[in-house]
């Protein structure tokens, strides 16, 4: 039995990592993140790995068939389960019908809806472990030490794609972009609006809402 696929999209910032990652723990769901596949694929000392990573570097988004053709792979490994989440795809109305020429079809989007000005906070002042991973927040989720890890005790990074000309290019991008996507979803009836400047609780409670 083919799975349901849920995707999550809004502006950068919105919170769809942490909350497709939080519902994914709650609820046991599969999560595929087009971020991470695309920056394993970054580290790669290929062709595709350095074009990737120059992209992501200058806040660029990467061939829509390339991004379909990794997301398509991972997924690959998921046609056993009931539900999947896809955080940060599609950002481009035509990476849908990519995913579709490859047998794929988003059956539920999930728009977290967030301000401009929040958006811009909480990228510009968000820190990322370079040996684990783990995402801070130097406002609102600080590390216990100042700008180091709490796990690996390690100075925390900024990405490159965290800064604030480069969010505010984002931005820009997400807007050209959404309406198409929107439009796709709406006039088939499987997007759903969600306030994301709440609490966590409040917004993954909301998202179960539409998953029952």
């Amino acid at each position: 039995m083919l799975f349901m696929i849920v995707a999550f999209i809004g502006k950068p910032g919105s919170g769809k990592d942490t909350i497709s990652r939080e519902l994914s723990r709650r609820k046991g769901y599969p999560l595929v993140v087009t971020g991470d596949l695309l920056r394993e694929e970054a580290k790669k000392d290929s062709e595709l790995g350095k074009y990737i990573r120059e992209r992501i570097n200058r806040g660029e988004i990467v061939d829509d068939s390339i991004v379909a053709e990794i997301v398509a792979r991972e997924l690959e490994k998921y046609r056993d389960k009931k539900v999947v989440l896809l955080n940060g795809y599609p950002r481009t109305p035509n990476q849908i019908k990519e995913l579709e020429k490859r047998g794929f079809k988003i059956d539920l989007a999930i728009e977290l809806d967030v301000p401009d000005d929040i958006v811009v906070e909480r990228l510009c002042l968000r820190r990322m472990c370079p040996k684990c991973g783990r995402i801070y927040n130097l406002k609102y989720n600080p590390p216990k030490e100042d700008e180091l890890c709490d796990c690996c005790k390690v100075k925390l990074v900024q990405r490159e794609d965290d800064k604030e000309d480069v969010v505010r290019y984002r931005l820009k991008r997400f807007y050209d972009e959404i309406e198409g996507i929107r439009k796709h979803f709406e006039s088939a009836g499987r997007l759903v609006k969600i306030d994301a400047n709440r609490s966590i609780e409040e917004i993954v409670r909301d998202v179960e809402k539409c998953l029952s």
